[in-house]
């Protein structure tokens, strides 16, 4: 037996005493420890609001800042453009480093540190040469920040508790709500300038916070030690032997099934992996005697045949996974291994096609306000909280909802609830109702944005290879916020310029709908692929001569 080692109080980090603090405040009133309950972790929470204090204290008024420099719509669109581009370039730079040198925490900091300082900058210059310069390197230093908290977030919740991604990144549609709200309450009074103060204050308390806090530890390893009367070095020992206990007891329930049988055995191949690669397995033969039960015989081949169609999907879907001992992957050999995962490729262009639409919305949506609805800028601040109410609802409630509708039918959400917004701007327009009635429209945002980015960002990371998560996530982010981005800047800018608001918002609503049709006519085209392969597979297989039956 392992003697436990006393750990004293003062050794343990600090995220490790917060995550225990925050579990006994919600397990206070618990009566046993048989009924202590685990929060999702409180560290990425705090990440969250911070990251996106800072993004809803500027995002929303960048466009607003290059007009009152004198900016014309459509160079607006032409300098909106290259920071996502930029993005999409630097946040694979960045997720690289991270990953080869594990320095995930240092590079965080040091582009927390970097996007403060640079927009902190716009307080003293009103050159639009300069201005242009310092809003570049500032999407360097943004590019690494979401993709490293995703990736930190879902180090965290580990791969047991990942369902929950969406509660924690629900917080940070709250501090974006408070922070478009605050800063756009002040800006008539206090001028721009507010803005970079604002954004220069939570980008040192995000740098704070991480230097104190940033960690890679799972929450599992708290639910742990909380059983223990003590903190002890063994946890994840006890842990360990806990599930090989589980594992052993379902091995020896398979057995004592197939002994109850007696007499001769037939034995039932199980199927084999679809090529020859290092994900290749073949499955353990599966022993039925003929003294079976009718029904046990239906549970056996039912799993087996379970296991099979497992197999083939995965083999279909599943991107390559790294030599295990190899050293760590080049970006672009990263990549071509992620990018040869139908489930990723599915998903980045569905990112491309909402983000590109949103980007429409989201850069033009405060100059619509001032200059066609005739709006003050306290109802840019209000309209941001009408955007993230549905946003935080679900986000909060990502786990369920994926759960229930599924990737596919939260991306159909998605790509509705963009059609309807757009379309809803442009009647408004065409009636010149009041600039109030574009609130209720507003909700939409928050249906959008959460289910394609709960989506996007759970089967980057189911789908990515141990090791390419972080890199798995730039993508996805670049890609995002970053090509779909800067296109929809770029066109919306030369469309609004040329033939105003409304034209703008409908050319949204048609592309939109485009790529919903290819995306549709895609996955019919995979799905009856897939069945092909799996009915080819089973008509296939000479072993099985018992009639299986596919629910």
């Amino acid at each position: 037996m392992t003697t436990a080692t006393t750990i004293s109080i003062a050794e343990v980090p600090i995220y490790h005493r917060l995550e225990q603090w925050v579990i006994e405040i919600f397990n206070q009133n618990s009566a046993t420890k048989s009924s202590t309950k685990f929060p999702s972790p409180i560290v990425p929470k705090i990440f969250y609001f911070f990251v996106f204090y800072c993004f809803g204290g500027s995002r929303p008024f960048i466009p607003l800042f290059l007009e009152k420099i004198g900016m014309e719509k459509s160079t607006i669109g032409m300098v909106l453009l290259f920071p996502p581009l930029i993005m999409f370039l630097a946040a694979p730079v960045w997720a690289g480093i991270s990953d080869k040198y594990n320095a995930h925490r240092r590079v965080f900091i040091i582009t927390g540190a970097g996007t403060g300082f640079m927009l902190f900058l716009l307080c003293f210059f009103d050159n639009h040469a300069l201005v242009i310069i310092i809003i570049f390197l500032n999407a360097v230093f943004w590019s690494a920040i979401i993709p490293l908290a995703d990736s930190t977030t879902y180090r965290i919740l580990g791969p047991q508790n990942k369902d929950l991604y969406g509660k924690s990144r629900s917080v940070g549609s709250v501090s974006f709500a408070i922070s478009a709200f605050l800063i756009g309450s002040l800006i008539d009074s206090m001028g721009i300038t507010v803005v970079w103060v604002n954004y220069a204050i939570s980008a040192a308390l995000l740098c704070i916070s991480l230097y104190f806090l940033h960690n890679n530890e799972p929450i599992s390893n708290f639910e742990t030690l909380n059983d223990q009367d003590e903190l002890t070095d063994d946890g994840a020992d006890s842990q360990e032997s806990k599930e090989e206990q589980q594992q052993e007891q379902e091995e020896q329930e398979k057995e004592s099934i197939i002994k109850k049988s007696g007499g001769g055995n037939a034995i039932l191949r199980g199927s084999q992996s679809i090529g020859k690669g290092e994900d290749s397995q073949e499955s353990s033969p599966m022993i039925i005697s003929p003294g079976l039960e009718s029904t046990e015989v239906d549970i056996v081949e039912g799993i087996e045949m379970d296991q099979m169609l497992d197999e083939i999907e995965q083999q279909v879907n599943k991107s390559p996974s790294p030599t295990v001992g190899e050293p760590k992957q080049s970006f672009f050999k990263s990549a071509k291994i992620l990018l040869s995962n139908t489930r990723i490729i599915m998903v980045l262009f569905n990112s491309f096609v909402i983000s590109s639409g949103m980007s429409v919305v989201n850069n033009y949506i405060a100059i619509t306000i001032k200059t066609d609805f005739h709006g003050p800028s306290s109802l840019i601040g209000i309209a941001v909280i009408c955007n993230v109410t549905f946003e935080i609802v679900f986000f909060f409630f990502g786990k369920y909802l994926l759960n229930r509708f599924g990737v596919f039918k939260m991306i159909i959400i998605s790509h509705t609830a963009i059609i309807v917004r757009v379309l809803a701007y442009s009647i408004l327009l065409r009636l010149q109702w009041s600039p109030w009635c574009i609130l209720p429209v507003e909700l939409m945002h928050g249906i959008c944005f959460a289910t394609i980015w709960n989506s996007g960002s759970k089967v980057i990371n189911d789908n990515s290879p141990p090791g390419l998560q972080a890199t798995g996530q730039s993508i996805f982010f670049g890609l995002y916020m970053g090509v779909g981005t800067g296109l929809g800047a770029l066109c919306g800018g030369l469309i609004y310029n040329s033939f105003g608001a409304i034209v703008m918002y409908e050319c949204v609503a048609l592309s939109v709908f485009t790529g919903f049709l290819i995306f549709i006519s895609a996955e019919y085209f995979l799905l009856k692929q897939k069945q092909r392969i799996e009915n080819k597979i089973i008509t296939s297989d000479p072993i099985v001569e018992t009639d299986i039956s596919i629910n």
